[in-house]
């Protein structure tokens, strides 16, 4: 059950009687939890964040098959210890606990919860962990970014489970090489922080190249720790016997002990130092620890007192010009056996710390992300931001301008953008997110990118993620597995295409493949938490297909562009010249578009007006043969009919368009809405839509008037098209008349606001007044 942002202060009478699963109550005004809760013993999910909590009933922790718990931003007193008694907690959201800008520490036995797999630390005002983070054996995913750390927490690195860090927007200057230790760590975020190490080239290539770059610079480093404390052994061993006793002990041959004593002039602890090199060649397992090993089990006693004399003296520390890791100083009075990594780097780390402490004064530090407030952080998916093919890409940009209207963080994935795209994208205040590419790589940007190799394209996506939004069925998909890296994150699904009833007009394997892509689509949104349906046809039909997951599910009825809002087309001019504009790609969807039938009516309206000319927007010039082949595919029936091909434009020229035409036609066999023929009513132009469409089914909704714009398409194609070039034909002799028409339709469909209580739905699903 969810009763979220409803400014509910209590829950009603009898809510323990409910078999609940999972209760949603966050965003609410709640300054206590009711007892009845502590009674919901079936009770899975229980999310009680945003809420001016003080305390949580001593109860709660009856509620012990509890798996999930979200208590994020509220104002406990103190951290509920009550929660470290659900021990079968597997998820835990805890940041900012206390309050906004009030400390929230983690409790020092919080590792009492060992089954915890997720913990949720994120803007706490965390400066260090206790060790109890280090005993949670079975976290998978920890969340500390947006806090105060300088270095990264000691704790992590006895984390042996751990897949995902976010260390994002803290104050840390490098990464410590113990951290490639963790073995199933593939996915880790470090943006926000002033890091100097890794390089910067490294950490732009993302998790893997990170962890590589690590592991040789912990395997270096190790190396050299070990040659030093091999000279320095070697220097102990003073007798040729020695020399021989050691080659003996470490396996070597007798040829390789003959080639290290071939010179007699050689001092035995410079041939001891070619024995343990040659040694350490062939043994990767090589240390002093397991020389001592080998000596022991040899007898050696004499060479053994030696090693471990060694062993325990501290190496002389260099001077820091490595420019390598940082790691941790041995306390004073600490122990004195302490590891190669501890004793290289320590200064190192320091120094880096007291730079970025020193640039921050300074003022040049880069800056913090946005502290989290109410206002969400959205990422739209999908392979562009720029309009000119208008449907998917024009409702991904409504969607985005209207919640950065309302204060929002939104960004918005693309595979390439021209640089008006990246103009407008900067005008609407929306970020956009491009793959990464590489040197040498010849393949161009595509849609697998973003859905299966976002870890390597997409390494760089933002380092928390409110919602996510995908659109059926570009980036569905991707959005469902991109969600994985945003296990906080809410998934919102936008349907725009309907395979049942579009596929029949694409080709005999797009019929046969109806099945397996209406499972895919429903698959997408099956892991959706919302689900919006583009107009009333499209709203319908999956409110059937998804009845079964009880998912919230709004129709979304798009808000035409201002840019054909604010067209003032001119009155005909009684000339003789007319034009008829038809929008969207021809080839592949020739009959789904109706293009053969625009074809056949089209002829007819030339044989009666001669001077009318037929413009197509939406023609590539690799497709325009293909499409020229496609329309005057009915030779038999009909002669060569021309028509002017226009390339995909901007929205500047797609209006230009309008104002230029004497009518839009739309005549599809099936179209889930019609996005643009709604831009050309809302454009005061003249419009013929097919009644299969989606927007003949909203415009029915309306007023009777619409309904002069509406041709019935049945199935006979050739009645079809005498319809339909009836109706153009009208049209064009009539043109004064059907101009007054399409301004008075114009004035309803904008008087109406029919786009209000749509907006305010997608408003209030990202937590955002309406």
């Amino acid at each position: 059950m969810e009763v979220s942002v409803n400014k509910l202060e209590t829950l009603p009478d009898g809510i323990s009687r409910l078999q609940l699963h999972e209760l949603y109550v966050p965003n609410n005004r709640f300054k206590e939890i009711p007892d009845e809760i502590c009674s919901l013993l079936q009770l899975k999910t229980f999310s009680v964040g945003r809420n001016p909590l003080k305390s949580l009933p001593d109860k709660i922790s009856q509620l012990t098959g509890l798996r999930t718990m979200f208590m994020n931003s509220c104002q406990f007193d103190e951290f509920p210890r009550q929660v470290l008694q659900l021990e079968g907690l597997k998820e835990l959201y805890m940041r900012n606990w206390a309050g906004e800008g009030k400390p929230s520490p983690v409790p020092k036995d919080i590792g009492t919860l060992k089954n915890l797999q997720v913990l949720d630390l994120r803007s706490s005002g965390l400066e260090s962990l206790p060790d109890g983070v280090g005993e949670l054996e079975q976290l998978r995913y920890l969340d500390i970014s947006r806090n105060r750390f300088t270095s990264v927490p000691e704790q992590i690195m006895n984390l042996p489970n751990i897949e995902k860090l976010d260390l994002s927007d803290n104050n840390i200057s490098s990464l410590p090489l113990s951290l490639c230790r963790l073995a199933k760590l593939k996915d880790m975020a470090i943006s926000g922080n002033p890091l100097t190490y890794p390089p910067a080239d490294v950490c732009d290539k993302g998790t893997a190249a990170i962890m590589d770059f690590l592991r040789r610079e912990l395997k270096n480093m190790e190396e050299r720790e070990l040659r030093k404390v091999f000279h320095r052994f070697s220097q102990s061993v003073t007798e040729s016997s020695e020399v021989e006793d050691l080659g003996g002990a470490l396996g070597l041959t007798a040829d390789e002990m003959i080639n290290i004593q071939a010179s007699r002039n050689t001092k035995p602890s410079s041939q001891a130092y070619k024995v343990l090199s040659k040694w350490k060649e062939t043994d990767r397992e090589a240390s002093m620890d397991k020389l001592e090993k080998e000596l022991s089990e040899s007898g050696m006693s004499h060479l053994v007192e030696k090693a471990s004399r060694i062993q325990s003296q501290p190496a002389k520390r260099p001077a820091d010009t490595s420019g390598g890791p940082p790691t941790k100083r041995r306390a004073a009075g600490g122990p004195s056996s302490v590891n190669s990594e501890d004793k290289l780097a320590q200064l190192q780390g320091e120094n880096r710390t007291l730079k970025a402490q020193v640039q921050k004064l300074q003022g040049s530090q880069k800056p913090r992300s946005r502290e989290p407030g109410d206002k969400p952080v959205v990422m739209l998916l999908n392979d562009e931001y720029g309009i000119r093919k208008g449907g998917i890409s024009t409702i991904n940009r409504e969607i985005g301008c209207l919640l950065v209207s309302k204060g929002a963080e939104v960004l918005c994935t693309v595979l390439n953008a021209t640089q008006q795209d990246k103009d407008d994208a900067a005008a609407d205040g929306i970020r956009l997110i491009f793959p990464a590419t590489f040197e040498r790589d010849p393949r161009k940007p595509e849609l697998h990118w973003l859905t299966f190799d976002h870890q390597t394209r997409y390494p760089d996506l933002p380092s928390h993620v409110d919602f996510i939004v995908g659109h059926v069925h570009i980036t569905s998909h991707a959005a469902r597995r991109i969600k994985d890296r945003f296990p906080v994150a809410k998934l919102v699904q936008v349907t725009h295409v309907m395979p049942e009833d579009t596929s029949h007009y694409k080709g005999v394997e797009r019929v046969l493949s109806i099945g397996k892509e209406s499972d895919n689509i429903l698959d997408d949104l099956r892991h959706a938490d919302v689900i919006f349906s583009v107009g009333p046809l499209m709203y319908d039909y999956y409110k059937h297909q998804t009845k079964q997951l009880k998912l919230p599910h709004h129709k979304l009825l798009p808000k035409p562009s201002n840019i054909f809002i604010n067209l003032h087309p001119v009155p005909p001019l009684g000339t003789e010249t007319k034009v008829v504009l038809s929008i969207g790609r021809v080839k592949g969807v020739e009959r789904l578009k109706g293009y053969d039938l625009a074809a056949k009516s089209m002829w007819d309206v030339m044989k009666e007006l001669t001077n009318t000319k037929w413009r197509l927007r939406g023609v590539t010039k690799e497709d325009f043969r293909g499409s020229q082949e496609i329309i005057n595919a009915n030779k038999d029936k009909v002669e060569f009919v021309p028509f002017t091909p226009l390339e995909y434009g901007t929205q500047e020229e797609l209006r230009d368009d309008m104002g230029r035409a004497d009518v839009v036609l739309m005549p599809s066999r099936a179209e889930p809405f019609g996005l643009v023929g709604l831009e050309a009513i809302a454009a005061g132009v003249p419009v013929v839509i097919s009644h299969k469409s989606g927007l003949a089914k909203f415009l029915k909704t309306q007023d009777p008037e619409f309904d002069r714009t509406i041709v019935e398409i049945g199935d006979d194609d050739d009645k079809a098209a005498q319809t339909l070039s009836k109706r153009i034909i009208d049209i064009l002799k009539d043109g004064p008349r059907e101009f007054q028409a399409a301004q008075s339709l114009k004035k309803k469909l904008l008087d109406s606001k029919y786009w209000t209580e749509s907006h305010t739905n997608v408003l209030q699903t990202f937590g955002l007044e309406g």
